[in-house]
C-alpha cells in the first residue's frame, strides 16, 4: 500500500466483507464458545456496571472494570490492576453482588482520596492510619472494626437506601450502631 487512500480503501473493502451478526446470533455464539453460565454472569455484570457507574458518579471516581471470577471471598478490589472481582458464588444473588460492588467501590474511593492527598475528605487521615495497620492481624482478629470497613459499610447501606430504595440491616448489630 503506497498511500493513505489505499489503506482506507483496503480497510473499507475488508469491512464490507464482514458478516453482520444480530444479538441473538451473538448470544448463541458466545454460549457455544464459553457456555451458558458465562453468558448469565455477563448479563449480571452488565447490571452491576450500570450501578457501578452511578456509584462512580456519586463519588466522583473514574469507573473501573468489574469482572466475575472464582475467588474465595465475595468480592475483591485488585489494587494493582484497578478492577473489581465479584465472586462467581454470589454473582446471581443480586443483593449480595450489589452490596459487594458498592463496598469495593467505596474502598476504591478511600484509596483515591489517600493517593491524591485529598484534604477535603474529613475521614482521610483516619483511613491513612487504618491502611497502615491493615497488616496487623490482631486488628481484625480482635474484632476491631477499623474506620475503612465501617465507612465502606456505611456508604453501602446509604447507597442501598437512598439510591436503590433497599433498607439493609447487618447481622452484626455493631455495624448498624
Amino acid at each position: 500500500m503506497n498511500n493513505k487512500l489505499d489503506e482506507i480503501m483496503y480497510g473499507k473493502e475488508r469491512a464490507d466483507n464482514l458478516e453482520e451478526i444480530n444479538n441473538k446470533e451473538l448470544k448463541e455464539k458466545f454460549i457455544e464458545y464459553f457456555g451458558q453460565e458465562k453468558w448469565d454472569q455477563e448479563e449480571e455484570l452488565a447490571m452491576l456496571m450500570k450501578i457501578g457507574l452511578k456509584i462512580c458518579e456519586d463519588l466522583y471516581l473514574d469507573p473501573i472494570p468489574i469482572v466475575c471470577d472464582d475467588i474465595e471471598e465475595e468480592s475483591r478490589l485488585d489494587i494493582e490492576d484497578m478492577y473489581i472481582i465479584i465472586s462467581s458464588k454470589i454473582i446471581h444473588n443480586k443483593l449480595e453482588a450489589v452490596k459487594s460492588l458498592i463496598y469495593q467501590l467505596r474502598i476504591y474511593y478511600q484509596l483515591v482520596c489517600i493517593s491524591i492527598d485529598d484534604e477535603t475528605e474529613p475521614k482521610r487521615s483516619e483511613w491513612v492510619q487504618d491502611y497502615k495497620s491493615l497488616h496487623l492481624e490482631e486488628t481484625i482478629l480482635k474484632g476491631n472494626y477499623i474506620s475503612i470497613y465501617i465507612d465502606a459499610y456505611a456508604y453501602m447501606k446509604h447507597f442501598l437506601k437512598t439510591i436503590l430504595g433497599i433498607n439493609y440491616m447487618h447481622m452484626d448489630v455493631i455495624y448498624d450502631e
